[in-house]
């Protein structure tokens, strides 16, 4: 291992190479997992003065698991003395072959946010001095940082204000993303203090392993309705993949239910980006909604939710803007560790791993 190292660092300037082994110091820990972990280049010649970690991502997860994914390696990049770059390349639910011709824009993290400490915003891997881990190192890090399962992991509160912090530093909506935002938000024209809810049907609905045991509507409706008792006039915004639980809440509720009806919701167990769809950038559209929905959610005053990647994004945004929820209500059963895996139960999601 020393003697690779050794040969990797012959390769780079005097400057490069205090560099590296200042980040070489600072994680000699990790070493003993993964000999050749890393491999270092230079795709390019900007922020020479930085060293890049390229946090590449090819998954066909959900959007803020892939997002949060980032923000944990963002993290251990920050407190290992290097600037996060994060590509979400086109194996990727939400790469949109069009959106991506018609914008010149392939990394699909990019579709929506910026990278704010980097020359370019990062839409490109441009930059002089670049450390790309393996992919299955991954997990070893966050396991390292969250010490423990990270279904579970994922709630604790010290790992969201962590990441909440790490997104402010290096990340933020591109100039895209904030324009459809506020005019979406606008059109909303939700002038009170409202209730959030998002509610997780589709694939939750299998129970699947390593993922919160599903929780139906009427779980929830015991909950708002405890919160109409002294908030009667209070309007409910409704953020959920799922368009038969939408009508539930829909039949509930009535007129004080809001919800973006453009959204492009499943009716069956599969997320939508995972089906079939005509519409013009329909697997970018898909990550911008649900995007929308946390922002939507970030801005209210309570918030009722079960355990999911959404309603942990909602948090991080809602602490970015140096507040909280009054009340955070969570409905939620276990971790389920016993149940399918989703490419077990979900042909579509079969079919986009081409399986």
């Amino acid at each position: 291992m020393l003697k690779n190292l050794k040969d990797y660092l012959k390769k780079f300037n005097l400057i490069r190479r205090v560099l590296l082994i200042r980040y070489i110091y600072k994680s000699k820990e990790f070493f003993e997992y993964e000999e050749n972990f890393f491999k270092l280049s230079s795709p390019g010649n900007l922020d020479p003065e930085k060293i890049v970690y390229n946090i590449q991502i090819s998954d066909n997860s959900g959007l803020f698991a892939l997002v949060l994914w980032s923000l944990n390696n963002a993290y251990y990049a920050k407190e290992s003395g290097m600037t996060p770059f994060v590509y979400f390349t086109n194996k990727n639910s939400y790469y949109d072959a069009k959106y991506s011709s018609d914008h010149k824009i392939e990394n699909v993290f990019s579709y929506y946010y910026s990278q704010k400490k980097l020359s370019n915003d990062g839409i490109k891997l441009d930059y002089k001095n670049v450390i790309t881990p393996w992919r299955q190192y991954n997990h070893i890090i966050f396991n390292k940082i969250a010490k423990e399962n990270p279904s579970i992991a994922l709630q604790r509160e010290d790992l969201i204000i962590k990441y909440t912090e790490t997104f402010d530093e290096f990340f933020d909506y591109n100039d895209i993303t904030k324009k459809k935002l506020k005019i979406d938000l606008d059109r909303l024209n939700v002038k009170t203090d409202f209730i959030a809810v998002h509610f997780r049907g589709t694939d939750y609905r299998f129970n699947l392993r390593n993922h919160p045991t599903f929780v139906n509507e009427e779980s929830y409706f015991k909950k708002i309705d405890d919160l109409l008792l002294e908030h009667k006039d209070y309007p409910i915004f409704l953020a959920t993949d799922d368009e038969n639980s939408l009508e539930k809440f829909k039949q509930k509720y009535k007129n004080k239910l809001i919800y973006f009806k453009d959204t492009v919701r499943s009716s069956s167990k599969s997320l939508s980006v995972f089906e079939s769809n005509s519409r013009d950038y329909h697997n970018y559209l898909s990550g911008y909604e649900v995007i929308r929905d946390t922002e939507m959610m970030s801005k209210a005053k309570y918030f009722v939710c079960g355990l999911s990647n959404v309603s942990i994004m909602t948090r991080i945004l809602k602490l970015k803007n140096e507040s909280d929820f009054e009340k955070l209500i969570i409905v939620s059963n276990e971790i389920n560790f016993y149940g399918p895996k989703l490419i077990e139960v979900d042909s579509n999601f079969r079919k986009i791993n081409k399986l």
